[in-house]
């Protein structure tokens, strides 16, 4: 509630051809500056499997993406459903477990206050008010925020992701 999520879109490319040409739609949160990190299971990606020597027809690449845009931004819609999915502490030890988050990375989940809000998940959940969006808000900013090339966030938000799709469907 009273999130806002602008969508973007991602292209990487080179003109020496020493880059993989790869382009993605992606989120933004505008209201807390939060990173989320997409796409996942929901958002199409188009990615060369190899370095294009010649033959990359982009004009076609991007027609190709913008034609799955209206679907891809429909289906953000289950994020209104991690919203209204409360968790408790046993719920956060899951999902932890299931997203095999070792205990510096839990702490930091845990810990880090998120923007826009200036308390953590760890305050939040002591006020027992914690839902899965927070918690999901929480690894976003953390995947966001790290070293890590763009498409290594892309694959760790694509599998966050689809866990707490599996959750709130549940």
């Amino acid at each position: 509630p009273g999130d806002k999520i602008q969508y973007r879109l991602t292209l990487s490319n080179s003109a020496d051809t020493s880059k993989k040409f790869w382009i993605s739609f992606g989120a933004w949160q505008l209201i807390c500056s939060n990173g989320l990190t997409a796409p996942d299971s929901r958002v199409e990606q188009i990615t060369q499997k190899k370095l294009h020597r010649n033959g990359l027809h982009l004009g076609s690449e991007i027609d190709a993406m913008l034609g799955s845009l209206e679907a891809s931004v429909d289906s953000m819609g289950v994020w209104k459903q991690y919203a209204e999915k409360s968790l408790k502490a046993p719920d956060i030890d899951t999902v932890f477990q299931q997203l095999e988050a070792g205990p510096r990375v839990q702490e930091e989940l845990l810990t880090t206050p998120l923007r826009g809000r200036n308390e953590s998940v760890q305050s939040i959940l002591n006020k027992n008010a914690l839902t899965a969006w927070d918690l999901y808000s929480s690894f976003t900013q953390r995947i966001t925020d790290s070293d890590s090339v763009e498409s290594t966030k892309m694959d760790i938000g694509s599998r966050v992701s689809t866990y707490f799709d599996t959750l709130v469907a549940a």
